[in-house]
């Protein structure tokens, strides 16, 4: 078979996320109804901004949540995790659990064959972290009364930090830690588009085994919307529902009375490999990936009609490169942030692809039990997705009750028991107008 041919194949699914830390409970919980949404405050003293968030609230760092691993590499993982921030924890918890998923077993695979491609939010560092270089530096005179004086960081703040600080909150320590603990030594890069963040971590893993280069990638992504410096950047920037009387019902997207996104946080993992090889040692296939795509747009304020060209444009591009028609659509999985402008964009970046179907294509998306989850909600949801085709039905858009104008698509609505169909798009967006779009099908 030549290489260009190559058939890319999903084989293994791992996640970290608001509706608990397996997949079959992810997948329990899409179907039921269930929501991963609930009061929020900082662990920390202090009023928190917003009432409610989708937080992982099972997942500590603890070796447990990170599956099942052979003694040599939970020791190995419990001596990186003092290394790694929240959000990298959650990336190398999912990647391990999609691992022993797909029955990958070190010792039987040629290492430099193996790669990783994997999404990442920025990080930001703790307050505690901080806290001791910067109280050194704070001077009693001017206005206010106590300041920082960062003349003084150099000399008595930065001695105060602990020399390995910044490695916990690099983007490209998920893919660094993934490759260290499993000797994976094939191609390795880290993708940072937030939301979109799958779409190109996807697209380059199929291109790179296709390219026969690789047998193997760990794709996925992580992220959080719910460290305080980012939770104030988004509240500056972003429509952030402030909706607190019930946590359960507040993240409504493509609903007429939505009201902005839920934020949260999360991670899932995906093994992505060549056809041959999977069927070759005997894994379980859940989907065939065809193709991703992401697109970049420029324009600097990333303005709703960007936004709609650019998703437009992904969808177009893979449905080009994976020789299907509109017709041939199962369903989407669509991006479905709960904002009043964006969920209409996207609503009409559909419209614009799948207007002319004889049959308006079913769209959901899993937002509504989960809400934002930054750079992980496109893995997570790319999951649902393909258990959506592996169970051969469609979860409900949680929350969607009322049908709006500006939005006309067809909602799979709770209730239904819609059939998945053959095959269907993955949609992801980034505030900064980066789409992407991945067309997957049943194997």
């Amino acid at each position: 078979m030549k290489e260009s041919s190559r058939r890319i194949v999903v084989t293994g699914l791992g996640v970290v996320s608001p509706l608990g830390l397996t997949t079959a409970g992810l997948w329990n919980a899409l179907i039921a109804g269930e929501s991963g949404v609930r009061p929020f405050a900082f662990d920390r003293a202090g009023d928190s901004p917003i009432a409610l968030a989708g937080k992982c609230s099972d997942f500590s760092g603890a070796i447990e949540d990170f599956g099942e691993n052979d003694p040599t590499k939970k020791k190995t993982i419990k001596k990186a995790t003092k290394l790694m921030s929240r959000e990298i924890q959650m990336g190398v918890a999912a990647t391990q659990r999609a691992l022993a998923d797909a029955g990958i077993v070190s010792g039987t695979y040629a290492p430099e064959r193996m790669g990783v491609a994997f999404g990442c939010d920025l990080i930001y560092s703790t307050v505690e972290d901080l806290l001791d270089g910067v109280k050194s530096c704070l001077s009693e005179q001017g206005t206010p009364a106590v300041r920082f004086d960062f003349s003084r960081w150099a000399k008595e703040g930065m001695p105060k930090m602990s020399p390995l600080w910044q490695l916990k909150y690099l983007p490209n320590m998920p893919s660094s830690h993934i490759a260290i603990i499993n000797d994976f030594r094939g191609p390795n890069n880290s993708i940072m588009l937030q939301e979109a963040s799958i779409g190109g971590a996807v697209g380059e893993a199929v291109e790179t085994i296709r390219a026969g280069k690789v047998e193997l990638i760990v794709v996925g992504a992580t992220g959080s919307r719910l460290h305080p410096i980012k939770l104030v950047q988004t509240l500056i920037q972003e429509q952030v529902c402030k909706h607190d009387s019930a946590p359960e019902s507040a993240s409504r997207p493509f609903d007429r009375n939505r009201s902005g996104m839920v934020l949260g946080e999360g991670a899932g993992a995906l093994i992505l490999e060549s056809r041959e090889h999977a069927l070759k040692r005997g894994a379980t296939v859940y989907a065939e990936v065809l193709c991703g795509n992401s697109v970049a747009w420029s324009e600097r304020d990333a303005s709703v009609d960007c936004r709609e060209t650019a998703l437009a444009q992904a969808m177009r591009n893979v449905l080009q490169k994976g020789g299907c028609g509109p017709e041939s659509i199962g369903h989407i999985n669509a991006h479905g942030l709960g904002t009043t402008c964006g969920d209409a964009c996207e609503a009409r970046a559909i419209n614009r692809v799948f207007g002319e179907r004889k049959d308006p294509v079913p769209t959901t998306t899993g937002k509504g039990h989960f809400g934002n989850l930054g750079a992980g909600s496109g893995a997570v949801e790319l999951i649902a997705g393909v258990l959506a085709l592996k169970h051969g039905r469609l979860f409900p858009i949680l929350n969607y009750e009322t049908a709006d104008p500006e939005c006309p698509i067809r909602v799979v609505r709770s209730g239904e028991n819609l059939p998945s169909g053959p095959s269907f798009l993955k949609l992801a967006l980034s505030a900064q107008g980066q789409a992407s779009a991945l067309l997957v099908r049943k194997p």
